[in-house]
């Protein structure tokens, strides 16, 4: 004969305690199986427990309250085969019993009561807490592929040894749907029974708040879903970072223009007039300014021209080209040009509301300082050869012209976030691929295409020296993992900009799209070489350094890398540095177009080679020492 223990949980329930176990008694009587009773006690501050001693069944105390507390406290004491849970306040007609234990005969290993499909007396449940229930099933199936139609009931049997096997730790009343989804994911057999619902004899109302315990129940099966399933993961996260980038676009959109515009038609001054046309007063869009690039500029035209009584539209349009007189503020839309959103115009318009150019890229500058800083001490923490080398590579690649636009420091500030995300991640040994994917949403957010890559090249380098270091193995397919999970936020986010203004401003815009991609990937009428163009680009690194020392720099490292290197050992180190150089040949138009700008995307071959260089220079200065010395 099966062995049964009925778990009721308690939490002050005098007033219905007494007549549930007495009508639970009387039943089992009539039924083919070893029955005990287990009060499942909260902490119950009334008479609860006076009944369980005066009925004489067995209790346990939980002092943590909450549901699921409270029943796997109960669960835990259990030594029967089977256990049946309902609830205390004779809402559940125990007639029920008899068919589930049935079906755990049968073979099921557990049962889930469905009150859709019983009979329910008239106001035994509110209408929002059928509503939730309806959404909160709805949701679990999908998510995890079950057929239960009430989710949230709470008579249900099960097999006390495949139930403990499953790991429950939900405290509240999400409990209900975390034994369900547990279940399906440990392949319990498990099916549904008919379940029904009077109306509760309680005097006090129910401890279930809906909206409360609706989101714990919600939250328990996204967090299940997104800790099981990688493409669910990476689709929520997706999904959760380009939501929030587009909503605060859009609150940014809604700032009024009047607090926007007197401090942005300033900055726009400074841009054409004491900087870009050097006092020609007529805006001509016919004239080079590429010098600190049209990006720049068009940001605070974005900033200016944003209707904030239709932010919508204007996030989507981003309207770009203006003309007319500035001095005279007598300026207009000089056609539309809608290209792509623009990241930056979300500091830009905010920070516009106090101030000017000046204090905007001074604010933005100390933002980056600050983090810099703090990924300095963090790498110092970990090698101070690697920490050096660092800042040896920021000063190489001129990090310190960055205030003179917000474009510069966008993907450097990026990168430095992403880089002491993954070396907190790493000491914590967490999961570290939502990183990469968040990176590459931002780098499509935020810029379009001068040192993208750089949000994926630092923090990757930094993970992979560590591992190195701590003779760790690297898989390959987490290393490819991280790179195409960068690509596809990347990609991915970019596709959905342009997906959007094809939507809206139609197929013209398609071919919009496919000039401005050709003229970046592939221009016939640029002639220069590759050779020309690494020429061009190796100018830039160290800038105030003569070439012949630049030339000597290459050559050591050149030498080091060939004949002392242990390339098995680096491998992953060197196919980090080798991903500018394949952005340089895919993007190769645009790269060596906006060289000055394109060129930092080296900057893990730089940080490589100063390490290296340093590496061994202190190596051979140890040696020398300890010749000395002996």
């Amino acid at each position: 004969m099966k062995s049964v223990t009925i778990l009721l949980p308690c939490l002050n329930e005098e007033k219905t305690l007494d007549e549930c176990i007495k009508e639970i008694k009387l039943y089992i009587k009539t039924l083919p199986y070893k029955f005990s009773i287990l009060v499942c006690d909260n902490n119950s501050t009334d008479k609860s427990i006076n009944i369980c001693k005066k009925n004489r069944v067995k209790y346990v105390i939980e002092k943590n309250r909450g549901y699921g507390s409270t029943l796997i406290n109960g669960i835990n004491h259990c030594k029967t085969d089977y256990a049946v849970m309902l609830d205390s306040d004779m809402s559940y007609n125990i007639e029920n019993i008899k068919e589930m234990l049935e079906k755990l005969d049968d073979g099921y290993d557990i049962v889930i009561g469905n009150r859709g499909k019983g009979n329910i007396e008239e106001n035994a449940t509110p209408v929002s807490h059928k509503i939730g229930n309806k959404a909160i099933s709805f949701i679990g199936n999908i998510l995890f592929h079950t057929k239960i139609g009430d989710y949230n009931c709470g008579i249900r049997a099960f097999k006390i040894d495949k139930i403990k096997q499953i790991g429950l730790e939900c405290l509240g009343m999400e409990f209900a749907s975390e034994m369900i989804i547990k279940a399906k994911i440990n392949k319990l057999k498990m099916v549904e029974v008919p379940a029904d619902l009077r109306k509760d004899k309680r005097e006090h109302s129910g401890h279930l708040n809906a909206i409360r315990d609706g989101s714990r129940h919600l939250g328990i099966l996204v967090k299940t879903k997104y800790e099981q399933t990688s493409f669910f993961r990476y689709s929520m996260a997706f999904v959760s970072v380009l939501s929030i980038l587009f909503f605060i676009f859009l609150l940014t959109c809604s700032i009024p223009n009047k607090l926007v515009q007197p401090n942005a038609l300033k900055s726009l001054n400074y841009y054409y007039f004491d900087y870009l046309m050097k006092g020609k007063g007529q805006i001509d869009y016919d004239n080079d300014y590429y010098v600190i690039d049209e990006g720049e500029v068009r940001y605070y035209e974005m900033a200016y021209f944003v209707d904030s009584n239709h932010p919508l539209k204007s996030l989507i349009e981003m309207n770009c080209h203006i003309s007319g007189n500035l001095k005279k503020g007598d300026i207009h839309y000089n056609g539309e040009y809608a290209r792509y959103w623009q990241g930056p115009v979300v500091l830009i318009r905010t920070l516009s509301i106090f101030f000017t150019y000046k204090e905007i890229n001074a604010t933005i500058f100390l933002l980056f300082l600050s983090l810099l800083t703090i990924l300095l001490l963090k790498l110092w923490q970990e090698s101070k050869i690697l920490s050096l080398s660092f800042l040896l590579t920021c000063i190489g690649l001129t990090f310190y012209v960055f205030p003179i636009s917000v474009e510069l420091m966008m993907i450097p500030i990026i990168s430095v976030i992403g880089t002491i995300s993954i070396i907190d991640k790493y000491k914590k040994n967490k999961k570290m691929d939502i990183v990469f994917l968040i990176m590459g949403i931002l780098s499509s957010f935020f810029d379009f295409l001068t040192i993208e890559t750089l949000s994926l090249t630092m923090p990757l380098f930094i993970l992979v020296f560590l591992m190195i270091r701590d003779k760790k193995e690297i898989r390959k397919k987490d290393f490819l993992l991280y790179i195409v999970l960068w690509i596809i936020g990347y990609s991915l986010t970019f596709c959905i900009k342009w997906l959007i203004d094809i939507i809206y401003f139609g197929k013209n815009f398609i071919t919009n799209i496919l000039n401005h991609a050709g003229i970046r990937f592939y221009d016939a009428t640029e002639k220069k070489t590759f050779f020309i163009a690494s020429k061009e680009l190796f100018q830039y690194f160290f800038p105030f350094i003569h070439p012949y020392l630049k030339n000597i720099l290459l050559l050591i490292f050149a030498f080091n890398i060939i004949f002392l290197v242990d390339k098995k050992k680096n491998i992953y180190l060197l196919l980090v540095c080798s991903i500018p150089i394949i952005r340089f040949l895919v993007l190769y138009t645009h790269s060596i177009l906006l060289i000055f700008f394109t060129y930092r995307a080296i900057f893990p071959i730089i940080w490589f080679m100063f390490y290296v260089l340093l590496y061994e220079t202190l190596y051979l200065l140890k040696k020398i020492i300890n010749k000395v010395t002996t």
